[in-house]
């Protein structure tokens, strides 16, 4: 099959409807994107903190689609006629050479309670570096900076403001320091596809439905949950919001009620900074005087 015989039945095969209704967005979605980062763990609460509720999440599949590595292999930019929206998203998803500077506001809603959390981050390839800012609904600050060269992991807290928590992390190497990496698979995997463009508080973008190839989602109160839905800008192709819904044990024990969790992510800033000597400095633990320097145990 030649390039263009394929870009035709790749189209056919997914067609960009135009305009469709606004979709309902009130409450929605744990982050998606959370079981992405092998580093997040270095982010999350000390382990002497309230354990969080057992949630049912989405599993990614593991299992590449060849066919999706063939479309962005094959298609460059979408330019002007039909947009081949998932090649632009996928692109926007892609690590530059930059320093890619994010923020997420996360809004999550269990039994009529919203608890909202705030992580700004900041990550760089060649060599691979992450650094977190996370403040959750408790207010508490948490500081990450991970290193692929040398390989080391720097932690503090507002919990333990005099220590900060030195570690190498076990298989940090294997996976991608991106915090949107689990999204980029879902496209490459073919298991985000495009529901149409529409226009968000305002804004337009494309709304993409997420949908992995080994996962349904479960039922609640005899019906089943929507797939996750993520907004992507109309014109840069970077991720505006990502929502859904899943379920969680009563008051985080295990043997607790299911209910529902509905939240939303909202990425306010996405953008990719040259490398340089300022852009890199944020990619490095703050100063936090009289802190002293500890291995994890």
């Amino acid at each position: 099959m030649s390039n263009s015989e394929l870009i035709e039945y790749l189209r056919r095969s997914n067609p960009v409807v135009s305009d469709p209704p606004a979709p309902a967005i009130a409450q929605l979605l744990p982050r998606l994107d959370q079981t992405a980062r092998s580093f997040g763990d270095a982010v999350a609460p000390p382990t002497s903190r309230a354990p969080r509720a057992t949630r049912v999440r989405i599993a990614v599949a593991c299992a590449a689609a060849v066919l999706a590595v063939v479309v962005f292999a094959v298609l460059g930019s979408s330019g002007g006629g039909t947009p081949n929206v998932l090649a632009d998203v996928y692109r926007a998803l892609s690590p530059g050479s930059g320093v890619l500077h994010m923020v997420e506001v996360t809004e999550q809603t269990v039994a009529g309670k919203t608890s909202t959390t705030r992580e700004e981050i900041w990550t760089a390839q060649s060599p691979r570096r992450l650094r977190s800012i996370t403040t959750p609904a408790d207010g508490k600050t948490y500081e990450m900076a991970f290193a692929s060269s040398p390989l080391e992991d720097r932690r503090w807290s507002e919990e333990e403001p005099n220590v900060i928590l030195h570690g190498t992390p076990a298989g940090a190497l294997t996976h991608e320091a991106s915090p949107v990496s689990v999204l980029r698979e879902l496209v490459r995997k073919g298991e985000m596809t495009v529901a149409g463009k529409t226009t968000l508080e305002g804004r337009a973008v494309w709304q993409l439905t997420v949908h992995p190839s080994n996962y349904t989602q479960p039922a609640f109160d005899g019906k089943q949950l929507p797939d996750p839905t993520m907004y992507v800008d109309a014109v840069t192709f970077a991720p505006v919001e990502l929502v859904s819904e899943s379920l969680t044990h009563a008051n985080g024990q295990i043997s607790g009620a299911l209910e529902l969790e509905t939240a939303t992510t909202r990425y306010e800033t996405y953008e990719e900074a040259p490398k340089d000597a300022h852009s890199e400095s944020f990619l490095k633990l703050a100063e936090h005087p009289g802190a002293v320097e500890k291995n994890e145990p």
